[in-house]
């Protein structure tokens, strides 16, 4: 697999130099938006591990999270479907990001 990584200003330069201030201009918003797709991809990523991360940290016992986890109900369920659903969102959102950078 080849190494795909590229610094977004020597890419600006390169526009620059071959295109011109006109198209180095054009081409700035979808610049910029690949960066920030970058740093929603990072947010949603950070979210989904911070979701589950604070429901495993909770008060509950090795064995209640065994059986919400492995779906034999318990206290505490409607906050690990809340929990699981929320960090689930934060993932799709992630990866959505992530394709419209690579993809």
């Amino acid at each position: 697999m080849t190494n795909r990584t590229w610094n977004l200003r020597d890419l600006r330069n390169a526009v620059l130099k071959k295109h011109g201030k006109k198209v180095y201009v054009e081409l700035s918003p979808c610049l910029n938006s690949i960066v920030e797709r970058q740093e929603y991809a990072r947010f949603h990523f950070h979210e989904a591990k911070a979701s589950l991360e604070a429901f495993f940290k909770s008060d509950h016992s090795e064995s209640d999270l065994f059986r919400l986890v492995f779906g034999k109900g318990g206290d505490g369920l409607e906050d690990y479907e809340d929990s699981k659903f929320r960090a689930q969102a934060h993932t799709v959102a992630c990866l959505q990001s992530l394709h419209s950078v690579v993809g």
